[in-house]
């Protein structure tokens, strides 16, 4: 790696740490990686199709479908 190349890495990780320090906190019962990760993958498959699977979400993040199953029950709970 150049000093540019390292440079612009350690701004792009500061201006995200700054980005992250000014958003809201999110609500306490969604603050697991996985909710999110499953919202995103719900958000992205759904540009792909119009009907998403609980196999096509435990597919794209290579966990079993009970575990995905488990996950969205959680989101719902949520509501």
């Amino acid at each position: 790696m150049n000093s540019k190349l390292i440079k612009n890495f350690l701004d792009a990780c500061f201006t995200a740490k700054k980005m992250g320090s000014l958003m809201p906190p999110l609500p306490k019962d969604l603050r697991k990686p996985r909710l999110i990760n499953i919202i995103d993958t719900v958000h992205t498959l759904s540009k792909q199709k119009k009907y998403i699977k609980i196999s096509d979400i435990s597919k794209s993040l290579k966990i079993t479908a009970p575990s995905v199953t488990k996950l969205i029950n959680e989101l719902y709970k949520l509501n």
